[in-house]
């Protein structure tokens, strides 16, 4: 039973993640991908307010808009298939560090367990391991958090402008002086 609970501690697996050469940098470059396109993202809404309130004449403006949208989209497609590809690589280097620690074991934790629990561990429980550090990585409510306070203080800013100038433009039709 003490075995057991040995084989079960949090330690030892947090120990083997950071001995198994995942690589974290590349969940880093992921994570920069993405605020890439959270920022091509919120750059969208502002030019369509722009076009929505007839400047569709402007080529600049169109041509920026279309221009941000390929780049945005060819940005999310290059995001997640480098995603895909880190979520493969991790996979890789987890089974192979597993398995090189497999190895050695003792004789009698492969007597206790059955082969295909053995086998689960290096397949499924490493892919498991990789999705769950993508989806942490890739979390976006922190993201959203931060692009709705950059946003909103733009709207807000640009909002009390323009009732600032309604205002002195409602006072000057009222007062003529």
């Amino acid at each position: 039973m003490m075995i057991q609970k040995k084989l079960q501690a949090w330690r030892p697996f947090f120990h083997l993640l950071s001995v198994s050469g995942i690589p974290w940098i590349w969940y880093l470059a992921d994570v920069l991908f993405g605020l890439v396109i959270s920022m091509l993202t919120v750059c969208l809404p502002q030019i369509t307010g722009a076009i929505m309130q007839g400047e569709i004449f402007d080529k600049g403006l169109i041509a920026d808009y279309a221009g941000i949208t390929l780049f945005s989209m060819l940005l999310s497609f290059l995001s997640t298939l480098f995603g895909s590809w880190i979520g493969f690589h991790t996979d890789q280097v987890l089974r192979k560090t597993l398995w090189n620690h497999f190895l050695y074991f003792p004789m009698s934790v492969y007597q206790a367990c059955r082969p295909s629990s053995l086998i689960s561990h290096i397949t499924q429980d490493t892919s498991g391991i990789s999705y769950g550090i993508s989806s942490c990585i890739g979390v976006v409510v922190p993201w959203l958090i931060l692009v709705s306070l950059v946003t909103g203080r733009f709207a807000f800013r640009f909002s009390a402008g323009e009732r600032q100038r309604l205002a002195l433009a409602r006072a000057l039709v009222r007062d003529p002086q």
